[in-house]
């Protein structure tokens, strides 16, 4: 009987996963209108030889001393992070105080407090010194951590469950965002001309189906 009941339950958790439709016959999800398309931007992304490669000396200060002051029209009294969260707010906040409901764009959910919020560098500032950052002088540094640009709010959750991983080895969980995060992260990518390891550039165009 036991036996039984065990095939059962294994059956259970097996058969779903059997029945699961590729990944290729979903559509890609969209795309953010105010960037260009995936396709340019991984034609003008490198592809870095082998894999990343771990360049020592890496610490979060050389990115410069906390958070900034925020690069978007409108709220340059706020630090980058908070105008991360007012640009999520839902309505968008006009002031360095956000709205009551932010949109956490990797989850593709709407939550109620700011409470478990962190802000997340789409391309991570580990990744970035690995592909080249360690050559940039400070400001440069600075101004790469502060960009709009590379600044997501999402859950603490997913953020540390993110780490300092690239595209081949950390998506989105809502799919529908997975493609607007492999064309954020290329286009940060091309914006400090970092190049990507191969394996990330197949991640983005399999993400966007390409």
């Amino acid at each position: 009987m036991y036996v039984f009941l065990l095939t059962l339950a294994t059956l259970a958790f097996l058969v779903p996963r059997w029945l699961s439709p590729p990944a290729w016959l979903f559509p890609p999800g969209p795309t953010d209108a105010t960037l260009p398309e995936p396709r340019t931007l991984l034609t003008a992304v490198p592809v870095a030889p082998g894999e990343r490669h771990r360049v020592v000396g890496y610490e979060r200060e050389a990115f410069g001393d906390g958070w900034g002051r925020a690069r978007v029209t409108g709220l340059e009294h706020c630090t980058s992070r908070e105008a991360a969260l007012a640009v999520q707010s839902r309505p968008r906040a006009t002031s360095c105080e956000p709205a009551a409901v932010i949109e956490d764009l990797y989850a593709d959910t709407r939550v109620f407090s700011t409470e478990r919020l962190e802000a997340d560098h789409v391309f991570p500032l580990a990744a970035a010194w690995d592909m080249g950052a360690w050559a940039w002088d400070d400001a440069r540094r600075a101004e790469f951590a502060n960009d709009p640009l590379n600044l997501v709010i999402t859950s603490r959750a997913l953020n540390q469950e993110k780490s300092d991983q690239l595209p081949s080895r950390w998506m989105p969980p809502a799919r529908a965002r997975q493609c607007w995060y492999a064309q954020r992260l290329a286009a940060v990518a091309y914006a400090y001309s970092l190049p990507l390891p191969a394996a990330d550039h197949r991640a983005v165009r399999r993400a966007c189906r390409l």
